[in-house]
């Protein structure tokens, strides 16, 4: 019933851009309101697909098409052991083309070497969880090692909030401490860069990289912002992407530099983002973090945003026989 490729550029990317704007409308007109959709926002697959130049696409990504052609659903494999995927509201509940995608996370994982397979779901998305049980996975909120040693987080109760703001709601102006604007032209990009690095060490972001983000349909220079301190130096920053049709405002990624947090920057930088969301026909705005992450969660509730669900990550064990073939 389906057949299934790697992705291969920019025509893909459309794609599948395309697809989670249609499939996060098909699910508004179902009764889940836009913002609570379990589809990615374009941000996640934009910012995903380029924030460096590392990533190998086509090893990563795999798209599955219908017998028309139509693409039905894409696969994405995080090394060494991480599966997910995005289906389209005709084919989520039938089960055959999950087990599809599971099955090639699966192979993938073997091949690497991994000894579980993971995946993560949004605690409304009712369909995937029922499969994931189905398929002997369980609920895991262990936080990966890496971020355990990176940012001090314990070792357990390791999950993503979704949080959503109505741009309804007033909108205070910028504060007098910061001058919130774009990033300006390509003398500015290294200290751009340089502010993301210092936020998310280890990064694999350069300036090569940002400047092939900055030229990707769907990125906008004009809701790409940082907060500027009396110094000149760059504060804090963040990245908005727009669902036009859906309304619907992302943030990904926001940061603020190590010895600026707690001034007053990230909310600065925040407030200009969402003032330029609304500006654009934006309804809503949201964003993700970790639970863990209590001074991100403690500044995005600050500034308006709510929480509405959780992204949980469900892990299986890999014997030696696939669970899937």
């Amino acid at each position: 019933m389906f057949t299934s490729r790697p992705y291969s550029g920019d025509a893909d990317r459309e794609r599948l851009r395309a697809f989670l704007v249609a499939a996060t409308a098909q699910e508004a007109r179902a009764g889940w309101s836009a913002h609570r959709s379990t589809y990615w926002h374009v941000g996640d697959l934009l910012w995903s697909l380029y924030q460096n130049t590392e990533l190998d696409t086509a090893d990563v990504v795999r798209l599955w098409e219908g017998e028309r052609s139509e693409l039905a659903g894409f696969g994405w494999f995080d090394q060494p052991e991480t599966v997910e995927w995005q289906i389209a509201p005709p084919w989520r509940a039938e089960g055959t083309l999950s087990g599809e995608i599971l099955a090639w996370g699966e192979q993938r994982a073997r091949a690497a070497g991994a000894i579980t397979l993971r995946s993560r779901a949004p605690s409304g998305d009712a369909a995937t969880l029922a499969f994931l049980a189905a398929c002997g996975f369980a609920r895991d909120d262990r936080t990966p090692l890496v971020l355990q040693q990176r940012r001090g987080f314990p070792p357990e109760g390791y999950f993503t909030l979704r949080l959503a703001r109505d741009l309804r709601q007033a909108i205070p102006e910028p504060a007098a401490d910061w001058q919130t604007r774009a990033v300006g032209g390509e003398d500015e990009w290294p200290a751009r860069v340089d502010l993301h690095r210092a936020v998310w060490e280890p990064s694999r972001v350069t300036v090569d990289a940002y400047r092939r983000l900055r030229g990707v349909p769907g990125y906008r220079p004009d809701l790409d912002l940082v907060a500027v301190a009396p110094s000149g130096d760059f504060a804090a920053y963040c990245i908005c992407w727009l669902d036009a049709e859906n309304r619907v405002g992302e943030f990904e990624p926001v940061g603020a530099a190590p010895g600026y947090r707690r001034q007053g920057a990230g909310r600065a930088v925040l407030w200009e983002g969402l003032r330029r969301l609304r500006a654009s026909g934006a309804e809503t705005a949201i964003v993700y973090t970790s639970a863990n992450n209590s001074p991100a969660v403690a500044l995005y509730e600050a500034v308006g945003f709510r929480r509405y669900d959780e992204d949980h990550y469900y892990e299986k064990s890999l014997d030696e026989t696939p669970a899937h073939s």
